[in-house]
C-alpha cells in the first residue's frame, strides 16, 4: 500500500491498492475485477453491470476474509500460540482481501450513485408528466365553461341567409297573392281599353257628319 494521489478521494485514500500492487498479487480474472473498480471503467458502467461486479467483488473478498481466518486457526494450532501470526502465505491472503474490500467499495459507492441519480430523473420525469395533465385539464375545463356560456346566451338575429330564410315564408306569402292578381289587373286594363277604343270611335262619326 502507498500513499494517494491528490485525484484520489479521501475516503479512498487509507486502502488505496495501485495497479501495480494488484498486477503482483492477484490472479489475471480478479485483475479484471479491479481493474474495472477504477476511474473510467466504473463510471461507464451500467447499474447492470455494477449491480453483478459488486456481486463479484463481494464474493471475493469474503473468500479471501474466510481464507484468512482458517489460514490463522491453523497457524495457532501449528504453533499453539493465540496469535496466529505466520509468513508470506497470511500476509498475502490478508492483502487480497483489503484490495476487494476497496474495489466492492467502489462498486457500491458507484451503483448508489447511478441509483440516486435515476431515481432523481424518474421523479422529475413524474412531476413534469403530473404538471402536464393538471394543464390540460384545467385548459378542457375553461373550455366547457365557455361552450356553456356561449350556449345560455341570447343570440342575436341574423342579417344574413338564416334571415332570409326566416322571412321566406312571409315573402313568398306576397308574391302568390301578387301573382293571383295580376289576370284580375290585366282585365281591368283590357276594359279600360276597350271603352276609351268605342269612345274614340263615337266621337269619329260625329265629327264626320258635321
Amino acid at each position: 500500500m502507498i500513499s494517494c494521489a491528490a485525484s484520489t478521494p479521501p475516503w479512498e485514500c487509507a486502502l488505496a491498492t495501485t495497479l501495480i500492487q494488484a498486477r503482483k498479487l492477484l490472479t489475471a480474472s480478479e485483475l479484471e475485477v479491479f481493474v474495472a473498480s477504477r476511474g473510467d471503467a466504473v463510471k461507464a458502467m451500467l447499474p447492470t453491470q455494477l449491480r453483478a461486479k459488486v456481486k463479484r467483488s463481494r464474493t471475493l473478498r469474503d473468500k479471501y476474509q474466510d481464507l484468512l481466518r482458517r489460514q490463522k486457526l491453523a497457524t495457532r494450532e501449528r504453533v499453539g500460540t493465540k496469535v496466529g501470526r505466520s509468513g508470506a502465505a497470511n500476509a498475502r491472503t490478508a492483502q487480497k482481501a483489503e484490495v476487494f474490500a476497496e474495489v466492492l467499495e467502489r462498486f457500491t459507492r458507484r451503483l448508489t450513485q447511478v441509483e440516486e441519480a435515476a431515481a432523481r430523473s424518474a421523479k422529475q420525469a413524474a412531476g413534469a408528466r403530473a404538471k402536464q395533465a393538471l394543464e390540460t385539464k384545467r385548459r378542457v375545463q375553461v373550455e366547457a365553461q365557455k361552450a356553456g356560456a356561449s350556449a345560455r346566451s341570447p343570440k342575436a338575429p341574423s342579417k344574413g341567409p338564416l334571415a332570409a330564410g326566416k322571412l321566406g315564408p312571409t315573402s313568398e306569402s306576397a308574391r302568390v297573392a301578387r301573382h293571383a292578381m295580376q289576370p284580375k289587373l290585366a282585365g281591368q286594363q283590357n276594359v279600360h281599353a276597350h271603352v276609351a277604343a268605342r269612345g274614340r270611335r263615337n266621337q269619329a262619326k260625329r265629327d264626320s257628319k258635321r
